[in-house]
């Protein structure tokens, strides 16, 4: 991450704190190198009075953007709640000592550690380390939540599975887990210093609120039809988010696997029906014809889709009879 320009600051607040840490170390760092040899008092006035004049700019530019800041925080859900340096790491993740000698004068060793607050609850960490070949460029090393990742909503006790579990004296909830941040670190590096930081906050961001809303979601649906909720799957290929898996079976004798993606219940199409299939009497024909009539609609909800296999199972005659495997039969040839 470079220092931000006047134009650039605004669009971030965590920028806004960057930018006067980075100042302030700069302007503490300044050369005032004299050699070892005394002043003059002449010169202890002059040094004395740049010193107080650079302490009344960065009061000022403090004051500024403290203003500036808190709106920010208020607009975005981000609060700033400490900025402080932090032992350099090396590649394989260790932390580096040096000396003050050796410290002094190489910036390449710079490393800031940014603890904020998000969405008024949560609580993250993100290192930001310069490059060895670019001292004056801040880039994201790590980041993780310190808060709990364990998002949860109440549903009914009709039965207990692994993810529900009985708190508060019987009280039921269900329960999922915010996903580590270690893959959007690793995409920080496709993009720019000063478009690294954005992209973090803001996906680490909508991942919270992503899984927040869709144990909401879980819990309504786990509340309605009787639910399992399964594995993530990663896809065959390696590429693209993991899927998460629900099996849901219906009093009308239909079973549905319902595959989420990273994006349910938030965007449009992020649920759809990963297999369907009919007992206890239903022909093959028409529950593929249940299937395809939902599948051509997109739906960010897995209860309004099962709303939708349950309004088109009404326009078929439920059967009354369960159809029974035939034998399979053989002919012996002579």
């Amino acid at each position: 991450m470079t220092s931000p320009d006047k134009n650039t600051a605004f669009l971030h607040p965590v920028f806004f704190a960057c930018h006067v840490f980075i100042k302030i170390s700069n302007n503490n760092s300044t050369d005032s190198s004299n050699d070892g040899q005394p002043l003059s008092p002449t010169a202890l006035q002059a040094e004395a009075e740049e010193t107080q004049k650079k302490l009344e700019d960065l009061k000022e530019m403090q004051s500024h953007y403290d203003g500036m800041r808190e709106v920010l925080e208020e607009l975005t859900s981000i609060q700033i709640l400490s900025i402080t340096e932090a032992p350099t790491t090396s590649e394989g993740g260790e932390e580096s000592h040096k000396n003050d000698k050796e410290s002094e004068g190489s910036p390449s060793s710079r490393s800031v550690r940014i603890h904020v607050r998000v969405l008024r609850k949560h609580e993250m960490e993100v290192i930001l380390q310069s490059e060895a070949d670019k001292p004056g460029v801040l880039r994201v090393k790590d980041a993780k939540i310190l808060t709990s990742t364990v998002v949860t909503a109440p549903v009914d006790e009709y039965e207990k599975d692994s993810n529900s579990q009985d708190e508060n004296g019987g009280k039921k909830v269900l329960k999922l887990t915010i996903a580590p941040l270690d893959d959007l670190v690793r995409l920080c590096a496709m993009f720019p210093p000063a478009e690294e930081l954005r992209f973090l906050m803001r996906e680490a961001m909508a991942r919270i609120r992503i899984t927040e809303s869709r144990v909401i979601e879980l819990a309504v649906l786990y509340n309605n039809v009787l639910t399992k909720i399964g594995a993530v799957h990663q896809p065959s290929d390696n590429f693209g988010s993991p899927e998460q898996e629900v099996v849901c079976s219906l009093n009308e004798g239909i079973s549905i696997v319902l595959r989420l993606t990273a994006d349910c219940p938030i965007v449009p199409g992020s649920v759809y029906i990963y297999n369907m299939v009919g007992v206890c009497g239903w022909d093959d024909e028409s529950v593929n014809k249940i299937k395809e009539r939902v599948s051509s609609k997109e739906f960010q909800s897995p209860w309004a889709l099962i709303q939708e296999v349950q309004k088109e199972i009404s326009s078929f005659t439920l059967p009354k009879t369960p159809t029974l495997p035939l034998r399979r039969k053989f002919q012996m040839e002579l």
